[in-house]
C-alpha cells in the first residue's frame, strides 16, 4: 500500500510543477492501493482541462509538466505542422511546405524546411526545425539582426524581456551596462533581470539563452523543491545569497564554449569574495545506474571544486535525497561546514571541500564521485 511519507513527497513534487498543474489523487486513494516508483498519480492541467495519469512517480521530480493536450516538446515534429506554422506567422516567416509536403518530408527535429523571410523575401533552407523553434531570431536571411553589433542591440533585449511573463530588466541594468556586457566574451554575457512576482533578482540568464526564449525564473519560481529549501535556509544567514554562481568554462563535444555553475554562493559581506559555493547533488552525480547519470558531469564537479578552491572559495556538498526528504541532518551539516569555512578564512587557512560522511561520497567501489577523487589531491573534510 502507499505510505504517508510517499504521499507527502508526492504533494511536494506536485507543488513544484507549473502553477496550472494540480494534484488530483487524494491521500485516501493513494494509501488504498499498492504503490511503487512506477505508480502514476492523477494530475490536472488547468490550461487544456485534461486530467492524466501518465507520469510515473519516479519522474515527477525531474520534469515541470505533464503529457496533456498542451503543446508538448516530446511529441514528434511530424505531428506539429500547425504549431510550427503558427510560430512562423508570429515571426514574419512563411513556411513553404503545405501539410502534405510536411508529412512526406519531415523526419525529425533536424529537418530543414524551406522558409521565406517576409521582410526581405530571402528563402532559407539551412535552419533546422528545432533551431528555428527554439531561437528568438530567424538568424539566416540577409536582414537578420545578428549582423548588427551586439552593443547596438539593447532595444532588441528590451523587446524580448517585455514579452516575458513576470520578468523585467533589473533597475540598474541600462544601456551603459548593456554595452559593457557586450564587450565581454560569450560565457560572461549575463543579462540582469528581476522577477516581478517575488521581487527577486535573476542573475543567471545569458544573452544567448534569452534569445532562445529560455524561461527566466528566480529561486522562488523554480520547480526544484530541494533547491528552494536550501535557498530559504541560507537567505537569513548571510549578507548575500546567489543562485547559479559561475564556475570554470567548458568546451562541449562540438567545440562550443559553455560555463559550469554552482547551485548557490554565500557572502559574509557585500563586495567581498564569496565564502563558499554550495552544491545540491542528486544521485546522478554519484551512481552510474542513476537516472540522468552523465560521467562528464561528474568530472565537471571535480573541475569546479579545483577552480573555486584555487580562488579561495570553499565548497560544501549536500545530498539531494536528504534535502528533499528532510533527513540526514543536512541543515546541521551545512551549517557546520559554513562555520568551519568562515573560521578557516579568518585564520588564513586554505579552503576545503566539505562532504557528508555517507557512502554516496566516500564508497570508492560504488560512488563515481569517490572514484574520481582518488587521484585528485584536494583538501576534503567530512561532515
Amino acid at each position: 500500500m502507499g505510505t504517508e511519507e510517499g504521499y507527502q513527497m508526492l504533494v511536494a513534487m506536485a507543488a513544484g510543477k507549473e502553477p496550472h498543474i494540480t494534484l488530483v489523487t487524494t491521500k485516501e486513494h493513494w494509501l488504498s492501493e499498492p504503490r511503487s516508483q512506477k505508480s502514476s498519480p492523477r494530475m490536472h492541467c488547468g490550461r487544456c482541462g485534461m486530467t492524466v495519469d501518465n507520469v510515473a512517480y519516479r519522474y515527477l521530480n525531474g520534469c515541470s509538466g505533464i503529457m496533456c493536450l498542451c503543446p508538448n516538446p516530446r511529441e514528434p515534429w511530424l505531428y506539429r505542422y500547425y504549431e510550427f506554422n503558427e510560430e512562423c506567422d508570429k515571426r514574419n516567416v512563411e513556411l513553404m511546405w503545405d501539410l502534405d509536403q510536411w508529412n512526406k518530408k519531415v523526419k525529425d527535429q533536424s529537418t530543414r524546411p524551406p522558409l521565406r523571410c517576409s521582410v526581405c523575401s530571402t528563402v532559407v533552407t539551412s535552419v533546422s526545425i528545432n533551431n528555428f523553434y527554439n531561437h528568438a531570431e530567424f538568424g539566416a536571411c540577409v536582414c537578420r539582426p545578428s549582423e548588427i553589433p551586439l552593443a547596438d542591440r539593447f532595444a532588441d533585449c528590451q523587446a524580448i524581456v517585455e514579452k516575458m511573463f513576470d520578468v523585467e530588466l533589473a533597475a540598474d541594468f541600462g544601456e551603459e551596462e548593456w554595452i559593457e556586457m557586450a564587450g565581454l566574451p560569450h560565457p560572461k554575457q549575463y543579462v540582469r533581470l528581476r522577477c516581478t512576482e517575488h521581487d527577486q533578482p535573476i542573475e543567471s540568464m545569458l544573452w544567448n539563452n534569452l534569445l532562445r526564449r529560455q524561461v527566466a525564473r528566480c529561486i522562488h519560481c523554480k520547480p526544484w523543491v530541494s533547491e528552494q529549501k536550501v535557498f530559504r535556509f541560507l537567505l537569513p544567514l548571510y549578507a548575500r545569497v546567489k543562485d547559479q554562481y559561475p564556475g570554470p568554462s567548458t568546451i562541449g563535444p562540438n567545440g562550443g564554449m559553455g560555463r559550469t555553475h554552482g547551485d548557490f554562493a554565500v557572502w559574509l559581506e557585500i563586495g567581498a569574495l564569496p565564502l563558499a559555493v554550495l552544491e545540491v547533488d542528486g544521485e546522478q552525480h554519484m551512481y552510474r545506474d542513476a537516472w540522468r547519470f552523465f560521467l562528464e558531469g561528474c568530472k565537471r564537479d571535480v573541475r569546479k571544486e579545483e577552480d573555486w578552491l584555487a580562488k579561495g572559495i570553499a565548497v560544501i556538498r549536500m545530498f539531494q535525497p536528504h534535502v528533499y526528504g528532510g533527513c540526514g541532518g543536512w541543515e546541521e551539516k551545512a551549517k557546520r561546514g559554513l562555520e568551519d569555512a568562515a573560521r578557516a578564512r579568518a585564520a588564513g587557512e586554505p579552503p576545503a571541500v566539505y562532504i557528508p560522511d555517507i557512502a554516496a561520497y566516500t564508497d570508492v567501489e560504488a560512488s563515481v564521485y569517490a572514484q574520481l577523487h582518488q587521484d585528485v589531491l584536494l583538501p576534503m573534510k567530512r561532515l
